[in-house]
């Protein structure tokens, strides 16, 4: 019986396979004083709960284990709580304990204590190399689903639950079984889903600890005594307490699954719960401290694996997404109406977010491709999206919710993606998605999960579905999902659109009063862009004569060559053009310093250039490096032009970069160390100049302003760049920084 207002983690009993003790602080005599104790005290220790409560912590514990309590309790992670062998000794008898401390959220410390067994000895060496092997299988999965896979076969293995699952929630909060290990003999589960209400009043548990065993759902919970925490007059915040009571909810949830015994571990990708490792048994089963160290240390690598391989995947979408958009703003650009030129290059359109159809409305006129609704169903849903859209942009997988007569072109149109170009003109992008039909397989009803009925005392009791069996159901209405980056890529074209054609005479005016208010530095290398910009500019020039004296108002395909011309030659301006106010923004552009982890910026700069490390084959390693007060942005933009630098520059031996930083009195010196060809020393200071280039860009691509930015993004931040290196011998480029603020000063 449970009040189901109460959250679960206040609960007035734990389990009966160890016993909790919660400890005062130090006191003005001191000395902890016991608070709580779990009743079963009297089993594990020979002295009842009462004949306990209130004594000082030295009555069970000597004064040098009461030091290793101490030390233990300092640790911050409550998560993973330290572990500790303890003898408590009680009438001259000692007992020896496995322990484990924490402060819960109330600031109150709660001693775990279960009793040593005795287990098959294994020496750390043979443990280490066990454990070793199968992170190694988990890190050389290719992909999500056999990464699962892979980690509950290894858990199956070291355990020897009946049953071991994985089970990912989706957006919705539902589960499902992504991979599974078990008995032969057992029913399989993979594939299944489980209602949001299964795992809805605990999960924010598992996003705080990580591990929870139930040797025995059906053992009756021992109570504490007393029952409410003398501190805090109210049931104690077991939210950290792996000896946590099982609710009898979940007893009945069990016992209706026909399971003793289970182990629930929690999978994180990107420091977010993804989904859990659940292990099932059919009979009571205690695990070891060391096969429990195993699991905990085999999740932990999955996780990280889970969070790797989720970015690589997203980075590979992304990059598509952005490379399309890329060649749709190319296209658009050769025509002054941007509404021709993407209704002309339909496949770029629709596949730059993965639509099946698109609709370019502008105050009642609606154009179209793909397959669409029409133009009767878009006026009816424009007020609809209208009144829901936040940030100039709006995206639905079940477009029903919002417009009944959605389900007449369900076919055409479930989901929406819809971007603001001039909500005050009635201007709007709208992007369709058609049905996607799909059985789920739930495992029992959805619809009769959870009962709730009175007792006698007024008291509510909840009671899980009764049977498991599968249950399949039809999802109609709903559209594959919108992605992050595909949202981003409607924004970023809305973008496109505002700056380059719209306002494209107010966006050279800002230009020009940007340009005035430079420095003497800025005016200097605007003159020699210039002069650098006549190239492509005559080059568009010379071909646009060509073709108007020799062919009029017909095409040929010597016409059609000469425009690729021009294109080049516009792409290589806009570069530049890019290059430039990049260069002249460090300083009017940038972001107020703050705290920056330079370890973090570098693993976003890694994820940025993964292509580009891949194909150049580059190892990349860097030392543990310091936080500092800086632009985040710039400094990511820093890293990523210096490291994008040594990939193109590289010779034919394997690609290393190294990055390292020093301590130097008050400045943090930076290094990025390359093997790659290097550079005479006599142009070490030549090549921080705006438009300094070395190679041609027959060559090596580029600009020739890159390391240019990078000398104005340090000198910002009150450092000095320079470069150590000999031609064929590699480069050292070097950076410093201040020390950050919150870290002490002191010479080195």
């Amino acid at each position: 019986m449970i009040d189901i207002e109460a959250p679960i983690q206040y609960y007035d009993s734990i389990q009966p396979h160890g016993m909790v003790v919660v400890l005062s602080d130090y006191g003005d005599r001191g000395d902890r004083h016991i608070l709580q104790l779990s009743r079963n005290s009297e089993a594990f220790l020979g002295v009842t709960a009462e004949d306990l409560l209130g004594k000082p912590l030295a009555h069970v514990l000597d004064a040098k284990q009461r030091q290793a309590l101490d030390a233990a309790a300092s640790e911050l992670d409550p998560t993973i709580p330290p572990r500790l062998s303890l003898t408590l000794t009680v009438k001259n008898q000692a007992k020896s304990f496995q322990g484990r401390v924490h402060r819960n959220p109330d600031d109150i410390l709660v001693l775990e204590l279960e009793p040593e067994r005795q287990e098959t000895e294994v020496s750390l060496t043979a443990f280490y190399q066990m454990v070793r092997s199968h992170v190694r299988q988990l890190q050389t999965t290719d992909n999500i689903q056999r990464l699962c896979q892979t980690g509950v076969e290894s858990i199956y293995e070291f355990t020897g639950f009946d049953r071991v699952m994985a089970y990912e929630f989706n957006p919705q909060g539902h589960g499902i079984v992504v991979a599974e290990a078990k008995r032969e003999d057992l029913p399989a589960y993979l594939g299944l889903h489980y209602p949001d209400a299964d795992t809805r009043p605990c999960r924010h548990l598992f996003s705080r600890n990580y591990s929870r065993l139930i040797p025995d759902a059906h053992v009756e919970n021992v109570p504490l005594v007393p029952r409410e925490n003398p501190q805090t007059g109210a049931p104690l915040d077991l939210t950290h307490c792996e000896l946590r009571g099982v609710v009898s909810c979940h007893q009945t949830y069990l016992q209706n699954m026909g399971v003793r015994s289970t182990l629930v571990m929690s999978l994180f990708r990107q420091q977010q719960l993804w989904g859990l490792i659940s292990c099932h048994h059919l009979t009571p089963k205690y695990l070891r401290e060391s096969q429990r160290e195993a699991c905990t240390l085999l999740v932990q690598a999955m996780s990280l694996e889970l969070s790797v391989k989720s970015q690589t995947t997203e980075y590979a979408d992304r990059v598509a997404c952005q490379r399309k958009l890329s060649h749709l703003l190319e296209s658009m650009s050769d025509t002054q109406d941007w509404v021709k030129g993407a209704l002309d290059h339909e496949d770029t359109f629709l596949g730059m977010v993965a639509a099946s159809g698109a609709v370019i409305y502008r105050d009642g006129v609606c154009d179209s491709v793909g397959k669409a609704p029409s133009q009767l169903q878009i006026l009816r849903l424009i007020p609809k999206i209208e009144g829901q859209m936040a940030d100039q942009v709006f995206a639905c997988d079940r477009l029903e919710e919002i417009d009944e007569t959605a389900a007449c072109y369900r076919q055409v149109g479930s989901g929406v993606l819809a971007i603001a170009i001039s909500p005050a003109l009635r201007h709007y992008i709208l992007w369709f998605r058609p049905e996607y039909r799909q059985t789920v397989r739930w495992a029992g009803d959805p619809n009769h999960v959870i009962e709730k009925n009175l007792d006698g005392d007024g008291m509510v009791r909840l009671s899980p579905r009764g049977s498991f069996a599968e249950w399949s159901e039809q999802v109609k209405g709903q559209s594959l999902p919108w992605q992050d980056w595909e949202t981003e890529a409607a924004l970023a074209l809305r973008d496109a659109i505002l700056k380059v054609v719209i306002r494209q005479a107010d966006a050279l005016a800002k230009l020009t009063q940007e340009l005035e208010r430079s420095n003497a530095e800025l005016e200097k290398f605007a003159y020699v862009a210039s002069h650098d910009l006549q190239e492509p500019l005559n080059l568009v020039s010379s071909y646009v004569q060509l073709l108007e004296m020799r062919y009029g108002d017909r095409l040929d395909q010597d016409a059609h060559e000469f425009i690729g011309f021009a294109v080049e030659g516009v792409t290589h301006m806009q570069r530049l053009i890019d290059d430039l106010l990049a260069y002249s923004r460090v300083g009017s552009r940038g972001e107020p310093f703050r705290p920056v982890s330079v370890n973090a910026v570098l693993e976003r700069v890694r994820t940025n250039l993964q292509g580009r490390i891949e194909e150049s084959h580059a190892m990349i390693e860097s030392d543990d490096l310091p936080d500092v007060m800086a632009d985040e942005i710039q400094l990511m933009q820093l890293f990523q032009n210096l490291i994008g630098n040594a990939l193109k520059f590289h010779g034919a031996s394997p690609l290393r970069i190294h990055i390292s930083a020093k301590r130097d009195h008050e400045m943090w010196r930076f290094c990025v160390e390359d093997n790659g060809i290097g550079l005479a020393p006599q142009f070490a200071d030549r090549i921080f100049s705006i438009f300094q280039r070395l190679h041609t860009r027959d060559e090596y691509p580029g600009t020739g302003i890159g390391l240019a930015i990078c000398k104005r993004i340090v000198e910002r931040h009150g450092g000095r760049i320079w470069v150590e290196s000999s031609l064929g011998c590699g480069a050292c480029f070097y950076f410093t920084f201040p020390v950050c603020r919150l870290e002490p000063v002191e010479d080195v």
